[in-house]
Formats: structure tokens, C-alpha cells, sequence
């Protein structure tokens, strides 16, 4: 599994390569239309950004996340792999161990939207993956049928309060939402 999301540079590659369509409220993209989201959200859509190339991608739905992975000879990781990529094989309660989320552990209530990714090397999961929680929320590949698709971890907009669940990670989302607060990473299978 990739060690961090997916950033809005990466993601450009895919779009300039004629692959990915660009994420929502980019320069290239066409504006959230009807109740997707208020256009006062947009601003928090990354790619409209120049300085924040290295923040991930977000404002991006699950077929965009999809199309990114494939074209890298990759795939959106199932919500088991992801759990267990961030949790480790003991189920720590967090990614960094047993410790409450704080603003030196992830990016959460985090009044300018998203953080660099790989910023808080104090969330790094037993396997060094960055970001687990905070920043974003992660498309998975997992499906639920009543309420759509699996995206886990917290986003830069959530709380920075004890989360006091072993679910205190999970969220859904329609396939062809997106929003301001969900990325994605990638996992590949193993050779």
C-alpha cells in the first residue's frame, strides 16, 4: 500500500497523461453542479491550489480514485487491507499506538483544509504508512449496499477529540461523490 494519499501533483500526471479527469473545482474540471456541494466548499479543493501540489488530492470521486490506481498497475486497497495496514496486525487503537489523536499526531480540525501529506510523522502505522488518520478519508474498494462505498480514516475537518470506538474510522460515500475531506491511497498485490 502506497505510504502516503495520493498527492494533487501525482494526480495531475494522470490527468496531463489523458487518463484521469481533473478533480472538481480545478482549473480543468467542470464545478460541482446542483447539491453536490455549496461553491463556498470549493475552496477547499486542492488542486485549485498552485502551492498545494503535495497536499493530496481530494475533491475527487471513487471512479477518479479507481481510474489513478489502474493506471499505475495498482488498485484502491479493500477496507480490511486498509484496516489492517493503519492498525497493525494487533489492532492498536490508532495507527501511532494507544496515545489520544492530537495536533502533533495527525492533521485534523485543521482550520486551512488539508496538511502536506507525510506531515506528521508521529502517525506513522506499524508498516510506516503516514496519514492514516487525519487529512483525508480514504476511498476503499469495499462496498456496502445500504450505504454505499467504504472510505475509512478521519479528515483534517474532524475534531481533534478522543474518538472512543474501534469504528471511529469508518465513513460512506456514494460512488460518484466527493468532497473536500476524501482522498484515496493506493495498494498493490503482493509479487
Amino acid at each position: 500500500m502506497d505510504r502516503t494519499e495520493v498527492t494533487v501533483r501525482a494526480f495531475a500526471e494522470c490527468v496531463a497523461a489523458g487518463v484521469c479527469r481533473p478533480p472538481a473545482n480545478s482549473e480543468r474540471s467542470r464545478p460541482y453542479e446542483g447539491d453536490e456541494a455549496p461553491s463556498d466548499r470549493s475552496r477547499w479543493c486542492n488542486a485549485r491550489w498552485p502551492l498545494r501540489t503535495d497536499h493530496p488530492v481530494n475533491c475527487v470521486n471513487w471512479n477518479q480514485a479507481v481510474a489513478y490506481c489502474r493506471w499505475r498497475g495498482a488498485r484502491l486497497p479493500t477496507e480490511s487491507e486498509w484496516v489492517f495496514a493503519a492498525l497493525g496486525p494487533g489492532r492498536q487503537a490508532y495507527p501511532w499506538g494507544s496515545a489520544e489523536p492530537n495536533a502533533r499526531r495527525a492533521c485534523l480540525y485543521h482550520r486551512g483544509g488539508t496538511c502536506p501529506v507525510g506531515a506528521y510523522p508521529r502517525s506513522a502505522s506499524p508498516f510506516g504508512l503516514l496519514d492514516m488518520v487525519g487529512n483525508v478519508f480514504e476511498f476503499t474498494s469495499t462496498a456496502e449496499r445500504i450505504y454505499g462505498q467504504v472510505v475509512r480514516g478521519r479528515s483534517w475537518a474532524d475534531d481533534i477529540l478522543p474518538l472512543g470506538s474501534r469504528h471511529w474510522d469508518v465513513a460512506y460515500m456514494e460512488r460518484d461523490g466527493r468532497g473536500a475531506s476524501v482522498g484515496f491511497r493506493c495498494a498493490r498485490d503482493a509479487p
